[in-house]
């Protein structure tokens, strides 16, 4: 007990872009889960973020806030002001959402109080972790403050990592640590931080659940999608593919082609569209699929084949990511080409001819190497060891 009393003195203040859903708000809460045990952790969002958000699921031991909520509470007219808007607006929002109105923006250098606050946050922690890209609005001041209270830091890569402007690369200093979750998507960050860049992958928050899916098979295989709807992920290109193909297929997810999603499901029986899921609808999904498909042009992970690893899924994939990496040592090499569309039919075809035995070796594989390499507990372990190497 002693020991522990004395490592939860080390704060840590997570901050960074958290809104309420997706992946980042998924990041920022396993960073939290793998701390909260060790140290105290505090949140603070740069963007709005309600007590609704993935970042926030079932937390204990920790606070949260964002900069605007903090600012609302410290001024006593910009709250005054915030409601009297809402008033005379008659709207039901609440009055933290009208903080920007004329009056105050007359008043105050929102600006500089976002700052103010961002940087007593600083003070106040020994750790700070941003979650976030490059292109993160407040990096370039969070940073330099970090610095130049002699705070250790550490930045959590939540994006496929492209080019790096020479404003950033000059203001990282000592005492830092760049983790990126893949030999991939750190190529680009080699050239400038070759000793100080760790990789460490993604982990899912519903471990429990998925893996207690078995690990039989449907009698027609069933193949799935999950994630967002947009033009990054392939999703169109996978709806004129599969176009022509008899198969089970279950869509999940949300997104600017949702529309061409509900659509193709129409057309026929064996299709079908779910919707947006809910964070306890996730192993459902997985319940219900044999194979996941993932056709993105980009990702940095992504989180939906750690999921799909833990529930002891088939991956059928592009070659993006850190998807190659985590498959490593398996049996599931199910790659394709999202521009070549017969390469996308080879790998279902090669999928589809397997053997019952087969299909269930390849998923045990999958798990266990989920298991070695990627569980809560592993990456966890992971993020102590970068933190205690920090504070040594």
């Amino acid at each position: 007990m002693k020991k522990l009393k004395m490592i939860n003195q080390v704060k840590i203040l997570i901050i960074g872009p958290i809104a309420d859903f997706g992946g980042r708000e998924v990041e920022a809460k396993i960073l939290a889960n793998s701390f909260v045990e060790y140290y105290a952790v505090n949140f603070l969002s740069t963007i709005h973020m309600t007590e609704k958000s993935y970042a926030l699921l079932n937390h204990k031991n920790f606070t949260w806030s964002n900069v605007s909520r903090e600012i609302y509470k410290e001024h006593l007219l910009i709250r005054l002001s915030s409601k009297l808007t809402k008033f005379l607006n008659g709207r039901v929002d609440a009055p933290i959402t009208f903080m920007g109105n004329k009056v105050t923006h007359q008043l105050y250098d929102f600006n500089k109080l976002y700052l103010q606050t961002i940087q007593s946050a600083i003070s106040e922690n020994d750790v700070i972790v941003f979650c976030g890209d490059f292109q993160s609005k407040w990096l370039k001041e969070i940073v330099n403050y970090s610095f130049t209270q002699k705070k250790k830091f550490l930045f959590r890569t939540t994006g496929t990592i492209y080019g790096i402007t020479d404003e950033l690369k000059s203001i990282f200093k000592n005492d830092y640590r760049i983790l990126v979750h893949s030999k991939l998507n750190s190529l680009n960050a080699d050239k400038i931080w070759p000793n100080n860049k760790t990789i460490i992958d993604q982990t899912t928050l519903n471990e429990g659940h998925l893996l207690k899916i078995p690990l039989d098979y449907n009698k027609n295989i069933t193949y799935g999608y999950l994630g967002r709807f947009g033009n990054e992920k392939g999703i169109l290109e996978l709806l004129q593919i599969t176009d022509s193909l008899r198969i089970p297929i279950i869509f999940a997810g949300d997104g600017p082609f949702k529309s061409e999603v509900i659509e193709y499901c129409s057309m026929r029986p064996e299709r079908a569209f779910i919707g947006k899921l809910k964070s306890e609808e996730i192993t459902t999904f997985f319940s219900k699929i044999d194979v996941l498909i993932i056709p993105s042009l980009e990702e940095a992970g992504p989180l939906v084949s750690i999921e799909a690893m833990a529930a002891g899924k088939i991956i059928i994939s592009t070659k993006v990511g850190a998807t190659q990496e985590r498959l490593e040592d398996t049996d599931n090499q199910f790659w394709f080409d999202i521009n070549d569309p017969q390469s996308l039919l080879d790998t279902i075809k090669s999928v589809e001819s397997l053997y019952q035995d087969e299909l269930v070796r390849v998923k045990r594989q999958v798990r266990e190497r989920y298991l070695a390499k990627y569980s809560n507990a592993e990456i966890a372990s992971q993020y102590i060891r970068v933190v205690k190497e920090l504070l040594n």
